[in-house]
């Protein structure tokens, strides 16, 4: 609990407020809730004098829309690993780590990741491509690791997915 001296004028609102109410009436009750409105006014204001505001935290940057479809053209264009992504940017990989990092608080693998599994999900449902095709597609070595991965992220295999679409 913070201590600090008050004013004349709040320390005489804040005795009166605190005073047993006499029953003298309407009147009396309104004016005793006027005056403790006023007293929580003027305490609201001593406090921000005292302790002005300051923002801690800055409020995190805004992608432009122009970075985020660079972003997509080049893992479109083929740019599928950390190093590539940041190349077709001309940033460093740095750069790539903190930006993502600011923008949507995830890491560069992790926006892979997930583009990767985005791909895979249409290239599963409106394709014609196997599994393994798919995988490798995605960066997979093994089917095996793909079919992990997919069902980490998406709750089912692939294979199910494509018995669902057939």
């Amino acid at each position: 609990v913070r201590h600090w001296p008050l004013d004349s004028s709040l320390r005489r609102l804040a005795l009166s407020s605190l005073k047993g109410a006499e029953h003298g009436g309407l009147a009396d009750d309104l004016q005793r809730e006027a005056d403790v409105l006023q007293l929580l006014a003027g305490l609201w204001t001593d406090f921000l004098n005292r302790y002005p505001y300051t923002e801690t935290a800055a409020e995190p940057p805004h992608p432009s829309e122009s970075f985020i479809r660079l972003l997509n053209q080049a893992f479109d264009a083929g740019a599928h690993q950390v190093s590539a992504l940041a190349d077709a940017l001309h940033i460093s990989e740095r750069t790539l780590q903190r930006r993502l990092r600011d923008y949507f608080g995830i890491t560069v693998s992790d926006w892979l990741r997930h583009k990767h599994m985005q791909y895979a999900l249409y290239a599963l449902t409106t394709g014609k491509e196997s599994i393994s095709e798919i995988a490798y597609r995605c960066g997979y070595g093994h089917t095996s690791s793909f079919t992990q991965a997919f069902k980490q992220y998406f709750d089912c295999t692939p294979a199910e997915v494509r018995k669902r679409e057939d």
